[in-house]
C-alpha cells in the first residue's frame, strides 16, 4: 500500500489516499497532490492505523488514548493531538492515525480533555486483539453492541485500479441481517446477503469478497444501490437530482447501516481525507433540503453530490461543498472484535 504522510498538530499522522482522487473532487478534500503516493522513509516500521467512528446518537464528543498493554501509561489523545480538537461526534468518522502495533489498551476519554479521566460510564479496554503492523483498523462506537465498542479490520487499497472495493457494515440492531444490491429496471439484484448485526458482508451473490468483507466491484460511471431485508426495500441510496453516483476504480467505500425509520445509511469514502481531517462521508437517505447534513464536530458528513464535478461537490452521490466523496459497496463474513465494555 502506498501512503503519504500528513503532519497535523503536533504528531505525524498516516492518511490512506492523503489527496483526494481527482476522479471525486471535493472542495473540503486535501488538494496537494494526485492521490496515492509513495510511502516516504519516515514511515514508523511497526505501525498500525487507527480510525475512531463514533455511530451513537446524542452521546458526548470522545477521543481515545493508547497504552501498551498493561503498563497504564495512556498517550494523546489521539485526535486531540492530530489537531481534531472537537474529537468524533455522532456521524464523525476520523482519517487515519498512526499507533505503534502489538498489544495495547485503549481509552475512552471526552473530547478536549486529557488521558488522565475515563469518559464517564467507561472502563479501559484491555482485552484487545494485538494491532497488526502495517494494518488498518476501525474502532467503532455502535448502540446496542455489547460491548459498545468494536474493532474491524480495513484493506488498505482496492483490488485494483479497474475495481472499487465495497462492503456494508451493519450497525443497526434492529435490523439483524440485510442484503445490499443495485436497482435497476424496476428489480434488485443482490451483492451480498445476510449482513449480520456487527458483522461486514455476508454471502457473496455477484461479486467476489475478501476477508475483510470488501467486494470486489468493478467501476461503474453509476449506479443505485438499494438495502433490503426479506425482499422489504429498507433504503436506497438515492444521490441528489441530476447527480450521479460512481464506485470509482481503485477507491474503497464502508457503508456503515444506522438505525433509522426503517433504517439510515453513513457512506463513507475510506480514501479521502478532506481538510477537516476526517473521512468523507454522506448519510442517506439524503434531508429534502440538499442542505448539508453534517455534524457540530465539523466532520465530512455531507448532503449528497451534484452533477457538476470538481469545484464545490463531486460528480458521485457521495459528495457535497462540505466534503463529499465517491460511492460503493459490500462485505464479507469477519465480523467484529469487541474490545470492552463502555
Amino acid at each position: 500500500m502506498k501512503l503519504r504522510r500528513c503532519v497535523l498538530g503536533v504528531i505525524s499522522i498516516w492518511w490512506i489516499g492523503c489527496a483526494t482522487n481527482a476522479r471525486a473532487p471535493d472542495a473540503g478534500a486535501s488538494t496537494g497532490g494526485t492521490g496515492r503516493a509513495e510511502q516516504d522513509s519516515g514511515t514508523p516500521a511497526a505501525a498500525a492505523l487507527l480510525r475512531l467512528a463514533y455511530l451513537i446518537a446524542l452521546a458526548p464528543a470522545i477521543d481515545l488514548c493508547t497504552a501498551v498493554h498493561g503498563s497504564g501509561e495512556f498517550q494523546g489523545p489521539l485526535l486531540e493531538s492530530a489537531g481534531l480538537t472537537s474529537g468524533v461526534r455522532y456521524l464523525d468518522v476520523s482519517g487515519y492515525v498512526s499507533v505503534p502495533g502489538g498489544a495495547v489498551d485503549f481509552r475512552l476519554v471526552a473530547a478536549g480533555g486529557d488521558c488522565s479521566q475515563n469518559l464517564s460510564g467507561t472502563t479501559d479496554l484491555t482485552e484487545l486483539p494485538p494491532l497488526a503492523a502495517g494494518s488498518a483498523y476501525t474502532v467503532a462506537e455502535i448502540l446496542k453492541a455489547s460491548p459498545p465498542t468494536q474493532i474491524f479490520v480495513d484493506d488498505l487499497e482496492a483490488p485494483d485500479s479497474q475495481t472499487a472495493g465495497l462492503r456494508i457494515l451493519n450497525a443497526s440492531a434492529s435490523n439483524p441481517s440485510l442484503d445490499l444490491g443495485s436497482r435497476g429496471d424496476g428489480g434488485f439484484t443482490p451483492w451480498v446477503t445476510g449482513a449480520q448485526f456487527l458483522a461486514v458482508g455476508g454471502t457473496a451473490q455477484t461479486y467476489s469478497l475478501d476477508a475483510n468483507g470488501y467486494l470486489a466491484v468493478p467501476e461503474v460511471a453509476n449506479v443505485l444501490l438499494g438495502i433490503e431485508y426479506q425482499s422489504a426495500d429498507l433504503l436506497d441510496l438515492s444521490p441528489a437530482p441530476g447527480a450521479l453516483f460512481p464506485l470509482n476504480g481503485g477507491d474503497l467505500y464502508t457503508l456503515f447501516a444506522l438505525p433509522g425509520a426503517p433504517l439510515d445509511a453513513l457512506f463513507c469514502a475510506d480514501l479521502a481525507l478532506l481538510q477537516s481531517g476526517y473521512t468523507a462521508c454522506v448519510l442517506y437517505p439524503l434531508p429534502n433540503s440538499g442542505v448539508t447534513t453534517g455534524t457540530t464536530g465539523g466532520s465530512g458528513v455531507g448532503s449528497g453530490g451534484s452533477s457538476t464535478a470538481g469545484t464545490t461537490s463531486s460528480t458521485g452521490g457521495p459528495a457535497s461543498s462540505s466534503g463529499g466523496s465517491s460511492s460503493g459497496g459490500a462485505g464479507s463474513t469477519s465480523g467484529s472484535t469487541g474490545t470492552g465494555g463502555t
